[in-house]
């Protein structure tokens, strides 16, 4: 996704903390976790910059998206691709119904490796993030 996702030099000079924060941020997988992850580092280095909250919100969205058998998420020139892992029957159901009710922003392919695509265009690309972190509440929902 084209989103500035970085820990800048200004806010964290030295490379064994940098390394330290990127690793833990790379485990983030809930929204306490990533809500964590965001005091640690007021505490030790001061409020962060947007690019490290915006790291911080795709570790969370890889997260979420792990819990719904999605194992990729990539920008293409059609848009933001999402690649399922076998889903059950109930996750089929939901992308259909998904992509049925929501037509110009999402469409839904049944292929070989099930996908649904954000449509280019379709959202505002500083809205991308919020978007997706709702789509995939919503597919984690009953």
């Amino acid at each position: 996704m084209n989103v500035n996702a970085f820990i800048p030099k200004n806010y964290i000079s030295e490379s064994v903390f940098i390394m330290e924060i990127y690793r833990k941020i790379a485990e983030i997988r809930t929204r306490q976790d990533a809500d964590d992850m965001v005091d640690e580092l007021i505490d030790r280095f001061g409020d962060p910059p947007k690019e490290t909250l915006d790291l911080i919100e795709i570790a969370l969205i890889r997260g979420m998206a792990m819990k719904c058998g999605i194992f990729e998420i990539k920008q293409t020139d059609a848009g933001v691709v999402l690649k399922f892992k076998m889903p059950d029957d109930e996750m089929l159901r939901k992308l259909m119904v998904m992509a049925a009710a929501n037509s110009k922003t999402l469409r839904f392919g049944k292929g070989e490796i099930p996908t649904v695509i954000i449509r280019k265009g379709s959202v505002n690309q500083k809205d991308l993030l919020k978007y997706l972190k709702n789509l995939l509440k919503h597919l984690q929902s009953e």
